[in-house]
């Protein structure tokens, strides 16, 4: 995802070069919502598999023998810490990523009212 913003940034900054007489700055500030507009319509595009990808570690299955294992990744048991603390990292690490896409969306909604 940040590889995407990265690369319309560049495309961007190289389209206002050729476009752009430099000595203007509002014109870079007009261009600049163009660039703002492409990044909101990609983030919203790869939202569901962000957000799919970042509650992953939240999704455990049961198994017969006792023990919870994440969904995606079956070596991964989830809450016990006689297996180590792998799912607890995924888990906090999780949490901090989802502030990603609430920012976005609170933004969002604040643009929008």
């Amino acid at each position: 995802v940040v590889g995407t913003f990265v690369q319309l940034m560049l495309i961007h900054l190289a389209v206002v070069a050729m476009r752009v007489d430099w000595r203007v700055w509002r014109v870079w500030r007009v261009r600049a919502t163009s660039l703002w507009g492409s990044m909101g319509t990609t983030f919203m595009a790869l939202l569901l598999s962000i957000v799919s990808s970042m509650v992953g570690p939240l999704q455990c299955v049961d198994h017969p023998n006792g023990l919870r294992t994440m969904r995606g990744e079956d070596a991964v048991v989830c809450w016990n810490h006689e297996f180590g603390s792998v799912h607890q990292g995924m888990v906090v690490l999780s949490f901090v990523a989802c502030l990603m896409p609430v920012a976005f969306l609170a933004v969002a909604t604040l643009a929008v009212l």
